[in-house]
């Protein structure tokens, strides 16, 4: 449900906001977001309930529209998704520290293994694919290689054990140069 539109350059309401997602990651960081209730983070975050509700529905309506903002924030600091034809090493290089970006600024209450996450990251980066005029529908192996580098890339961020450089090269080279490159090394 659309809320009334909230005016952004209030400052009340941007530190309104600030408590609410910041009492938000604190809660996700304590237990798993199905248990988070808006009486808690209310508490949390020292509003009140009516404030809560005046800027989104539900904590579902706050975690939708968190996840819509990093998938948004995700595709603008990609670079360009031609990239992923013209220069698949640097589109790789870009998304992989797009994604690292948004971990590392607590926005880890999204389940990157959660499907519905890759799957509007892969329609967003499709989108701009498309409004780069590029036809995806042209380039098979695009409608594979897209969901196929999210996930992966989604999932070396999920591994406990830091990704290293070389981690991120041997992916690079694995996507230019097939499985071929993969028994080599």
């Amino acid at each position: 449900m659309e809320k009334q539109r909230m005016n952004y350059n209030d400052l009340r309401v941007l530190k309104t906001e600030k408590l609410i997602r910041g009492a938000f990651h604190e809660l996700a960081q304590e237990k798993p977001i199905s248990k988070i209730t808006v009486k808690e983070l209310v508490k949390r975050a020292e509003i009140n309930k009516t404030t809560f509700y005046a800027h989104y529905d539900t904590i579902q309506d706050l975690i939708d529209t968190l996840e819509r903002e990093t998938i948004v924030y995700i595709v603008d600091n990609m670079g360009s998704a031609t990239r992923l034809l013209e220069e698949p090493e640097r589109f790789i290089d870009d998304l992989y520290h797009a994604l690292a970006d948004c971990r590392i600024n607590s926005i880890s209450h999204i389940n990157p293994n959660h499907t519905d996450f890759a799957k509007r990251l892969n329609q967003s980066i499709h989108q701009a694919l498309e409004e780069k005029e590029v036809d995806v529908r042209k380039h098979q192996q695009m409608r594979i290689l897209i969901p196929f580098i999210v996930s992966g890339l989604l999932g070396l961020l999920q591994n406990p054990s830091p990704t290293e450089e070389a981690d991120l090269a041997f992916i690079k080279k694995f996507v230019r140069n097939g499985l071929g490159y993969a028994n080599k090394a």
